[in-house]
C-alpha cells in the first residue's frame, strides 16, 4: 500500500469504525468574550509559545510532505487524560493539542499539564462527545494578535486566503481527518452553529445558516453522514 493509501486509511479509520466521517469544518469567528471575558492577547505570548513547543515535542509528531501524519497520544495522555485530539492548519500557527473536561472554563487559562497560561488550551465543548461523533463538534480557542491559538482564523474574511488554505487536519488517537472549510463569519453565541443537533436535519440547518453568512464562498457540499466541526474564537475588531 502506498503512502496515499495509508493516508486515506487514517482519514477513513473513524468512518470504518462507526460508519460515519468528518470531512467538513465550519469556521466561525464569534464574540466568545460574551461568556468567558476578553482574551488578554497582549500578555502571555512567550508563555504560550513555550507551552506550544513543549507539547509539540511531547506529541512526537511525524510528517509526510510537511503535513503531520501521526501524533503520539500515549505520550500526551501521560501528561493528561484530557488530551482528546490535535489540530493542524497548514501555513499558520495552528498546531496544538485539544483538551476536554467537564466544563468550558478550566482550559480558558490552563494547559493540560495544569500550568497557568493566559493563552489557555484549545478545547472541545463539554457537551460534545470526545470521539467527535456528534453532528456538530464545537472547539474553542483564544484569539491572539500574534497569530497563535486561533488568531489566524480572522484571515478567513478573505476569499483569497480561503482559497490558499481550504483545509485543516484533525487527529484523534489512531485517526487523521481532513477538514474541508465551508464558512467563516462573525456572530453571537445564540447562533445555530453553537447547537449540537441530534439529527441530520439539525446539521443541515447549521450548514444553511453558515453559508448564508459566510465571508468566503466554498463549493464544499455536505452529504450523507458528514459531520461538522465548528471552530470558535474572538473577533479581532473587539481589540483594535
Amino acid at each position: 500500500m502506498n503512502r496515499t493509501d495509508d493516508r486515506k486509511g487514517l482519514e477513513n479509520g473513524f468512518a470504518d469504525e462507526i460508519g460515519k466521517k468528518i470531512i467538513l469544518c465550519v469556521v466561525v469567528i464569534v464574540a466568545f468574550w460574551a461568556v468567558i471575558g476578553i482574551a488578554f492577547y497582549y500578555i502571555g505570548k512567550d508563555q504560550t509559545q513555550r507551552y506550544a513547543a513543549m507539547f509539540q515535542e511531547k506529541a512526537e509528531i511525524t510528517k509526510d510532505d510537511g503535513i503531520p501524519e501521526t501524533v503520539n497520544f500515549d505520550a500526551l495522555h501521560k501528561i493528561s487524560g484530557d488530551a482528546v485530539a490535535w489540530i493542524y492548519a497548514p501555513d499558520s500557527e495552528i498546531n496544538y493539542v485539544i483538551a476536554q473536561t467537564d466544563n468550558n472554563r478550566y482550559y480558558l487559562d490552563n494547559q493540560i499539564n495544569g500550568g497557568f497560561s493566559m493563552g489557555g488550551t484549545i478545547f472541545v465543548n463539554s457537551d460534545n462527545h470526545a470521539d467527535l461523533s456528534d453532528w456538530n463538534t464545537i472547539i474553542y480557542g483564544h484569539y491572539m494578535k500574534n497569530g497563535m491559538m486561533f488568531g489566524s482564523i480572522k484571515n478567513y474574511d478573505s476569499q483569497d486566503y480561503y482559497e490558499k488554505h481550504p483545509v485543516m487536519y484533525l487527529y484523534t488517537p489512531g485517526h487523521r481527518f481532513r477538514l474541508e472549510l465551508i464558512a467563516a463569519y462573525t456572530t453571537w453565541l445564540t447562533d445555530a452553529s453553537y447547537c449540537v443537533p441530534k439529527t441530520v436535519k439539525g446539521r443541515d440547518k447549521i450548514v444553511e445558516n453558515a453559508k448564508k453568512q459566510s465571508l468566503f464562498t466554498s463549493d464544499v457540499t455536505v452529504e450523507n453522514d458528514d459531520k461538522l466541526v465548528t471552530l470558535s474564537t474572538c473577533p479581532d475588531d473587539f481589540f483594535d
